[in-house]
């Protein structure tokens, strides 16, 4: 489903444009997890957490970290 300013057959104008860029642009509410404080080394991990007695999310794959398996 398009948003109601974009829909199929809009010309592509620079108002229409800067429409379909102000819709899919995130917001500033979708952009908080740009906060956290990534951690690559699982021991600085284990040390920060323990410091700050916050929980720790480990997120291990197999495989090409791009996914191009």
């Amino acid at each position: 489903m398009l948003h109601p300013e974009i829909h199929g057959g809009t010309t592509l104008d620079e108002n229409s444009f800067r429409s379909a860029l102000r819709y899919i642009r995130p917001k500033a509410d979708e952009l908080t997890w740009q906060a956290i404080l990534w951690q690559t080394d699982i021991f600085e991990a284990m040390r920060i957490v323990r410091q700050d007695h916050k929980p720790v999310l480990l997120w291990a794959m197999k495989g090409d970290p791009l996914g191009c398996t």
